[in-house]
């Protein structure tokens, strides 16, 4: 579920990863001419299966050195992916840790793969793109509008956990996040969510399947509704998986990622101040 000023979302994750016999299209030719180009370097296609043939897709953000991230659903779909990049690069990843608190996993990458991006937060009706691996039916580079910076949705569907008050359609625990229309689909999974600038802004994260009003009745014909962790709150989870010790990176490994990330999560913190005040 998530919340909007004049209406209430409620979500069920269509898994955003694309499941086909089919060649992949990547988002690489389609970015250049787009904001999503600043990122393109850290973004990474998630394919499992046989070389031009692959049935699972997905996507990943580097967003510190060695260290990627993507949904953690899409894990639900294949226990093994390959990654490769813009230059072609194609290496295996692998999965260090899996939040327990989002739909989130942090992946080991090459340590040349990505490199520092630029970040920003959301504002209502911003321009944004996505871009994700999908089949060949699904354009793989979107553009779309921010309609809630600052939305809820639940986490999962189908567990039985208690909900805050007041949000009682949700059947999980509540998360943060970025509600943008767009017509992405499968294969946005853990992709990269940009404002105008090129500016990362959040990680896609799945497609909200009903739209209603405050009264609980459907919105007929409403437009694709995405919704995307905020890339703090996804920065901020890193960290503490990263630092809990249950990920099997050794010391070293880990030491140059969380650097990066503490001096990221100190800028964000000083943005986000500085525009409450």
């Amino acid at each position: 579920m998530a919340k909007m000023t004049s209406s209430v979302i409620v979500c069920a994750w269509s898994v955003a990863v694309s499941l086909a016999v089919a060649s992949c299209a990547t988002p690489f030719d389609r970015a250049k001419n787009t904001p999503l180009a600043r990122v393109e370097d850290n973004y990474v296609s998630l394919v499992s299966g046989l070389p031009a043939l692959y049935s699972v897709m997905a996507s990943a953000v580097v967003v510190a050195p060695g260290i990627a991230v993507t949904s953690a659903h899409v894990l639900d779909v294949a226990d093994r992916y390959s990654g490769y990049t813009a230059s072609a690069d194609m290496f295996t990843v692998e999965t260090v840790a899996v939040s327990d608190r989002m739909d989130l996993a942090v992946l080991k990458v090459p340590g040349n793969v990505g490199k520092p991006f630029a970040w920003d937060l959301p504002r209502r009706s911003d321009a944004v793109w996505a871009m994700g691996t999908t089949n060949i039916l699904h354009a793989p580079v979107v553009a779309g509008q921010v309609l809630e910076p600052d939305g809820w949705a639940c986490e999962k569907l189908g567990e039985e956990t208690e909900t805050r008050r007041g949000r009682d359609r949700c059947e999980t625990p509540i998360v943060r996040g970025i509600m943008y229309q767009a017509e992405a689909g499968p294969g946005y999974s853990g992709g990269p969510l940009v404002n105008s600038e090129g500016r990362l802004l959040g990680l896609t994260q799945g497609t909200f399947y009903e739209v209603v009003d405050r009264e609980g009745r459907p919105i007929e014909g409403a437009p694709r509704t995405m919704f995307a962790y905020r890339i703090g709150d996804v920065l901020v989870e890193v960290r503490r998986l990263l630092k809990s010790g249950s990920h099997g990176l050794s010391a070293q490994e880990v030491a140059a990622p969380l650097a990066y990330l503490e001096r990221v999560i100190a800028a964000l913190d000083r943005q986000s101040a500085s525009l409450a005040n």
